[in-house]
């Protein structure tokens, strides 16, 4: 979705799958989060990532920025892929200009 993040996303069940294109750096930020996240892996290697939720200045909320640890064994040449399995069924995301989206 625009403006979540720079890439592409599909969906099974509670979990999203992230795709990244380009070399992901080190650390991965999504914006607009709303769920609880149970656990986010690196799908080639089942490696468990580390991850924290961060305050927007801008939009007041406490968990709108969801950033991921992406160590330099987990990027891949092509396209790496982030799994995040959430708690809850209903996925919700907020757009950066406030609206909700559901996958």
């Amino acid at each position: 979705p625009i403006g979540l993040f720079n890439g592409a996303v599909t969906r099974k069940g509670k979990t999203l799958y992230l795709f990244f294109h380009e070399n992901p750096k080190r650390e991965i930020v999504l914006k607009g989060t709303q769920n609880n996240i149970k656990r986010v892996t690196h799908l080639l290697s089942g490696k468990e990532l580390e991850w924290r939720y961060t305050g927007d200045n801008k939009s007041q909320r406490k968990r709108s920025l969801l950033h991921i640890s992406v160590p330099k064994d987990c990027v891949e040449k092509y396209t790496t892929v982030i799994k995040l399995e959430f708690a809850d069924e209903d996925i919700e995301f907020r757009t950066p200009s406030g609206k909700p989206y559901k996958f």
